[in-house]
């Protein structure tokens, strides 16, 4: 069931897609590598400058699907681990997306709510932050077990009216999601025959990367702590990379080729 429709590029217009514009518009969709590493991930890819710098480097678009690429000069291995919702915010019990209301920030000083409004619930880089505070408070023990539910925001301050909380539930999620990440990571360093210490960077790519304290992240494993000083927030990287394409003629005929070209997928 997983077999793609179409992994090349396609063109199609505006009204073959019903998309609110000209009808005639010409749209280009971006090749992809496989069902669950698409476009983003290749237009993101090639929205690195290549340079000297970074001739060795992991690729990490975390979200309910945690595409993953290790890009070397001779080959890019890249793969799709089912990380699930947890960093989305789903399946967590006082979760949500990063919307106004959201908890984006935790640490034993205090929290940041996205909007500067009253808290609602954690979207996943509070969820993260706050999973980290537990695990380094030694709340929960290194098997992922919390004896009691933490409380992050008492209901009278809530603006729900009810207190929000980190469950067993939460953590266990949070473990299926970072174990998947961090298998995915190993397995293609195994593939290359590289370890950390070969790597130049780590980027994160996405939403979700862009607002992640790489420091709790590490605290749950999700990142390596060998890369601590290594770690480049990309931002929106699939966005550039379809901007880019726009911008520049060979941008998709030469760049992205050339990575389809020298990617294996796990």
């Amino acid at each position: 069931p997983y077999t793609p429709a179409f992994t090349g590029v396609q063109k199609r217009t505006g009204r073959e897609l019903g998309l609110n514009c000209h009808p005639k518009a010409e749209i280009t969709l971006l090749p992809s590598v496989s069902a669950f590493v698409g476009a983003d991930i290749v237009a993101g890819i090639g929205s690195v400058k290549p340079s000297e710098q970074y001739n060795r480097y992991l690729f990490l678009d975390l979200g309910t699907n945690g595409e993953l690429a290790l890009v070397t000069p001779e080959t890019i291995w890249c793969c799709a681990t089912a990380a699930g919702p947890a960093f989305e915010g789903a399946n967590i019990f006082c979760g949500m997306g990063g919307v106004n209301g959201a908890i984006s920030q935790f640490s034993s000083k205090g929290y940041r709510v996205i909007g500067d409004e009253k808290p609602l619930g954690l979207c996943g880089s509070g969820l993260v932050d706050a999973v980290a505070h537990v695990v380094e408070k030694g709340l929960a023990d290194s098997s992922g077990l919390l004896e009691n539910e933490f409380e992050i925001v008492a209901r009278d301050q809530s603006a729900s009216g009810n207190s929000i909380v980190i469950t067993q539930a939460d953590i266990r999620e949070v473990q299926l999601a970072k174990s998947a990440v961090a298998s995915g990571i190993n397995i293609m360093l195994k593939q290359a025959n590289l370890g950390f210490e070969d790597l130049d960077a780590l980027f994160l790519a996405g939403g979700f990367g862009n607002y992640l304290n790489v420091e709790s992240a590490m605290k749950i494993g999700l990142i390596p702590v060998p890369m601590k000083d290594k770690v480049i927030s990309l931002g929106n990287s699939a966005g550039t990379g379809a901007l880019l394409s726009l911008r520049c003629e060979s941008f998709e005929t030469t760049v992205l080729n050339e990575i389809l070209r020298r990617t294996k997928h796990v």
